[in-house]
């Protein structure tokens, strides 16, 4: 049986639309009403907009405290640097070096180096 993409979105549309109208909350019909009127993956499209567009604010609030982080685990750490994304396609395990104190602490557990030596 072959999967109709269409036939889904018209079944799922349905549903969430049924389930919506037989809520008790009128609220809720109203948005059975406006998903039945826009389409459920038209409806998606614009929650997932909105989902990006507050990401994006809270990345661009948090930045300033996101660098100033990222030169200080720079200044600590001898081993953290956080790679290209070239370099991470030339070598993939380089993402290491990007998790703070890891490959520091792993030489220190793992293969007894004095941090000191």
């Amino acid at each position: 049986m072959k999967f109709n993409r269409n036939r889904f979105w018209q079944l799922a549309t349905a549903v969430l639309v049924f389930f919506l109208v037989v809520s008790v909350s009128p609220e809720a019909r109203l948005a059975g009403l406006l998903i039945e009127t826009l389409g459920l993956e038209f409806f998606l499209y614009l929650f997932q907009i909105q989902i990006l567009i507050v990401l994006a604010s809270i990345y661009s609030l948090t930045r300033p405290y996101i660098l100033r982080v990222n030169t200080f685990f720079e200044r600590i750490d001898p081993y953290y640097f956080v790679p290209t994304r070239k370099m991470v396609k030339t070598c993939p395990s380089i993402l290491v070096h990007s998790v703070p104190f890891l490959v520091g602490g792993y030489l220190i557990v793992f293969l007894g180096i004095s941090a000191y030596a």
